[in-house]
């Protein structure tokens, strides 16, 4: 099973739209003027990789990693590096099997 690149979302009425996933994981992000509360950190969608479970009145996401799901998340990256991890660790996280060599 691959990364979702679109889904199908459905009204209670039946009517439904197809949405691709990043503007979805954008949508459930920002609820601005929606009359819905602000979503936390803890909350965001983080990738459009994921997966809605509706069960009646309640959604469950689960999603599966961070950004667009190609290359290297710099927060990720950052964040690693302020921790002390070395470089070559960082990239390999990332790209598991790469090869690093210097090339000057």
């Amino acid at each position: 099973m691959g990364r979702p690149i679109e889904f199908k979302v459905s009204d209670t009425a039946g009517k439904s739209w197809t949405i691709n996933a990043e503007q979805l994981r954008f949508a459930l992000n920002f609820t601005d003027g929606a009359g819905i509360p602000a979503v936390t950190r803890q909350q965001r969608v983080n990738s459009g990789d994921f997966e809605a479970i509706v069960r009646g009145p309640t959604t469950t996401i689960n999603g599966r990693g961070f950004g667009h799901g190609v290359g290297m998340c710099q927060f990720c990256a950052e964040g690693l590096g302020r921790r002390g991890e070395p470089g070559k660790d960082i990239v390999l996280r990332f790209y598991p099997g790469a090869n690093l060599e210097k090339l000057w």
